[in-house]
């Protein structure tokens, strides 16, 4: 899929139009050609960034519950000594909150356990990258679309191949491509050096 950066929609945008065919396979080739002999860096690149959003998110929905269930049960501890009928509803009421909040903690926590980790994504990634060859010359027979999920064109001159989720509903206004490669290209009698290289959209 062929993604114009202005709108984030697919369509054919009049900077894209100078990105021929025949151009954007030449780049493709070169982009995985780059990816498969630096096999060792990407994979630490992906897992480093699948890890950071993983963790971070999960990190803060566990602290922020936590965070809650110990104010619940500080303001439950300042009521203990009243029994009076309004402060025991209340108190009903503080119960049945931390209770909620302590099973979504724990379901959270059980999620986190079982998820997959971002070793496990990296390394489907890289064995899709594996089952192509390396020094490709073609992408005849080549599904190169399990690697590279989408491109954006940021311009005629830049290109951003999108690895990991596919979902362009979340990415940054600008890029900063990892494994970025130059490739030169004529239209007519003019040449243009296209760049282009990968975000990890985790």
């Amino acid at each position: 899929m062929m993604i114009c950066s202005s709108n984030k929609n697919t369509c054919t945008c009049e900077q894209g139009k100078s990105i021929f065919i025949n151009t954007l396979k030449e780049i493709i080739i070169k982009q995985l050609n780059l990816l498969n002999n630096n096999r060792s860096a990407f994979k630490t690149a992906l897992v480093s960034a699948f890890r950071k959003d993983k963790e971070s998110n999960s990190k803060e929905k566990l602290e922020a519950l936590e965070s809650e269930i110990l104010a619940l049960r500080k303001h439950y501890e300042n009521l203990s000594s009243s029994h009076s009928d309004y402060h025991e509803a209340i108190k009903d009421e503080l119960i049945e909150e931390i209770t909620n909040l302590t099973n979504q903690k724990a379901i959270l926590q059980n999620q986190i356990l079982t998820m997959e980790t971002a070793e496990d994504r990296a390394g489907e990634i890289i064995n899709q990258l594996k089952k192509i060859p390396e020094n490709l010359e073609s992408l005849n027979n080549i599904d190169f679309k399990s690697v590279l999920k989408n491109v954006i064109v940021v311009n005629r001159n830049e290109l951003v191949f999108l690895v990991g989720s596919e979902d362009v509903n979340h990415l940054p206004s600008k890029f900063q491509p990892l494994f970025e490669i130059n490739c030169e290209y004529k239209i007519r009698k003019t040449r243009f050096i296209c760049r282009a290289g990968i975000y990890i959209n985790s």
